[in-house]
Order: C-alpha cells, then sequence, then structure tokens
C-alpha cells in the first residue's frame, strides 16, 4: 500500500524517502534547488527509474530574480498518480502559484489537471508542453509536462461535431495534396511559379511536412474528448485554414494547366 501523505510530505520537508517504488529526493546547489518525486518500475539489483514523476526547480539570482520550474511526468499508476499530485498541491501552489488539480474519469487510464485560471483542462500527452508561463522583473514561473489542453465531450457540446470534421478534414488533406502532387508534374516551370512561388520544389516539400504532421496529430480520443489549441474551434480552424490553401492551389494549377494546354 503506497503512502501518499508519507510521499508529499517527504516532498515538501524535502527530506529522502523511498518505499521501494516511490523515491523523493532533494538536491541543493549555490543558488538552486531541485525536489523530485520519481516511480521505480522496478527494484532490483539494478534499479531503473521509469518516471520522474515531478520535479521542482527554484533558481535564486539574489541580485536580480528568482525562477522556478515545475515539470509534470505522465505517470505510471494512474490513481496513485491522482493522489500524490493532490497531496502536494498546496505545496506546489505556495512555491510557484500555479493552483493544479489532477483527476481522472471512468474508463479512461489517464490524468489530467484542471488549472486556475484555464478553461480547458490538461490531458496525458506524448510531448512536452508548456502550460503555465509567467514572467516579471522579479521572478519567473514556468509549468511544463507531458500535458496539452484537452476538452472533453461531456463537457464540450460542439466538440464531437469538431472531432468528427477534422478527421474528415484529414482525408480532404490527403486528397488534395496528392491532385496538387499530380499537377506538379504536369505544368510548366513558370505555372507552377505561379502557384507556388519562386522555389516551387521546396514550397511543394513544405506542404507535404505540414499535411502530414496535422494528418499524424492525434486529435480525438474516442469518446472521451479531442486534444485543442486554445479552443476546439481553433484547433479545427487551423485544419480547415489548410484545406482552404490546398483547395486554391489545385483550382489555381487546374486553370493554368488549362490555359496551358490550349495555347500549345
Amino acid at each position: 500500500m503506497v503512502n501518499v501523505r508519507e510521499i508529499a510530505k517527504a516532498f515538501a520537508e524535502g527530506r529522502p524517502y523511498f518505499d521501494g517504488r516511490y523515491l523523493v529526493v532533494k538536491r541543493v546547489h549555490e543558488y538552486s534547488e531541485v525536489r523530485a518525486i520519481a516511480y521505480f518500475r522496478s527494484v532490483t539489483c539494478d534499479q531503473t527509474i521509469s518516471n520522474t514523476m515531478l520535479y521542482l526547480v527554484t533558481d535564486r539570482d539574489y541580485l536580480y530574480r528568482e525562477d522556478r520550474y515545475l515539470f509534470i511526468n505522465k505517470v505510471p499508476e494512474v490513481s496513485e498518480g491522482v493522489e500524490i499530485l493532490n497531496e502536494v498541491s498546496d505545496y506546489i501552489y505556495d512555491v510557484t502559484g500555479v493552483r493544479i488539480t489532477a483527476f481522472t474519469i471512468d474508463n479512461d487510464n489517464a490524468v489530467y489537471l484542471a488549472i486556475k485560471g484555464y478553461e480547458y483542462p490538461f490531458r496525458e500527452y506524448k510531448r512536452v508542453m508548456t502550460i503555465v508561463k509567467r514572467e516579471n522583473t522579479s521572478e519567473v514561473i514556468w509549468a511544463q509536462g507531458y500535458y496539452r489542453r484537452f476538452a472533453l465531450f461531456r463537457e464540450c457540446k460542439e466538440c464531437e461535431e469538431y472531432a468528427k470534421r477534422i478527421e474528415e478534414l484529414k482525408t480532404e488533406l490527403s486528397k488534395l495534396f496528392n491532385e496538387l502532387e499530380e499537377w506538379y508534374y504536369k505544368v510548366g516551370y513558370e505555372q507552377l511559379q505561379q502557384v507556388l512561388g519562386e522555389r516551387p520544389r521546396r514550397a511543394l516539400k513544405e506542404l507535404e511536412y505540414t499535411v502530414n504532421t496535422l494528418k499524424r496529430r492525434n486529435v480525438t480520443v474516442a469518446n472521451i474528448g479531442m486534444y485543442i489549441d486554445k479552443t476546439p474551434k481553433e484547433t479545427y480552424q487551423r485544419y480547415l485554414q489548410l484545406y482552404n490553401k490546398l483547395s486554391a492551389l489545385v483550382d489555381k494549377a487546374r486553370e493554368l494547366y488549362t490555359l496551358q494546354t490550349l495555347t500549345s
């Protein structure tokens, strides 16, 4: 049985702790202090840390300012992770001024972070994202983690429709890019410059990268919600803008090819 309160207490007091699964450490350098809660995947002769769940750094430059960095990793045990994060939330708030509440929902093995001042929660994500950044002349507060804004379908009525449209646009983006690539090899170089600019080959490669990046991005978690930028609508509009841009390029290439054919 994991003693969540003892883990949180050790983190707040800055004293060593190890129970066979969770490790709490504190390191102090001349101008900085590091505190961490780490999770051990296994305890054997060569022990390995699976995740550093929390990593809090306070840097003090007495002449200028104080910097505080909080990193929150994805947790291996969701229920334990939620308990630990909530148990240390008061201490994190006292140090960083960032109010974080962790939670999970039924049938979803992920930890969510509700952050005061943010409309949408953050859900576990595969890349490091900046969650909070506040800066002035005397201090910097920076919270990062493997989390990204996430709109729950149960709390966002329009999100299911946005998610559906995005998945449809992903398919249409592939079709449009393939057609644009076909026109690339049909029209003359001068016509290509009219469509794609002075360096058409490079422009086509950049478009291909953008299309493939958006297609690969996991926006929807089935029946649960969708990852977003600042809002669900903004996320949808990013796909729609690229769709409109590709549509216009394809129409232009089609028109120039028709003129090229008629005048040849």
